[in-house]
């Protein structure tokens, strides 16, 4: 189940966060998380990933230039698994998630990979997109106005 709410409850209009909870889990008509088998509550104002209940992990997901809300998958336990890709990026082609944002010495997962993380910690994942390729190219050839071709103009 997925939970949709806004990135900062004071400014609804600045975004929001989609948050995939585990099975059992209640929202109570307040906007209260009550997460299963007594895993805690998580309250309209808490902030993930800083509140992640002990027991539970977070796993940020973030469009990284693209499009689309952020994921947070919470996840009982220490282990998960990375997400398909849920964001577009104008045809750029997804490559995988890191920990990095610019996917520079940080760690790489591809979607289904397993992810482990210490109980009530978080980890964020950027999506890591291809280069922009072009089907055309074009050269653009300069040529200063009333000068011969083999001349340039000097001051």
């Amino acid at each position: 189940a997925s939970v949709i709410r806004p990135i900062d409850p004071d400014k609804p209009d600045q975004g929001k966060e989609e948050i995939k909870v585990p099975g059992g889990t209640v929202i109570k008509p307040d906007g209260s998380i009550v997460l299963p088998d007594n895993g805690g509550t998580i309250n309209p104002g808490d902030k993930l990933p800083e509140k992640t209940p002990d027991g539970y992990i977070a796993v940020v997901y973030k469009a990284n230039g693209g499009v689309g809300d952020d994921v947070i998958d919470l996840v009982k336990g220490t282990r998960a698994t990375a997400i398909q890709n849920p964001f577009s990026n104008n045809g750029r082609t997804f490559n995988g998630w890191n920990t990095a944002e610019n996917g520079i010495g940080g760690t790489a997962y591809k979607e289904n990979d397993p992810i482990i993380v210490d109980s009530g910690k978080s980890i964020t994942l950027y999506a890591q997109w291809d280069a922009v390729t072009y089907k055309y190219s074009a050269m653009i050839t300069y040529k200063a106005n009333n000068v011969p071709v083999d001349e340039t103009e000097r001051d």
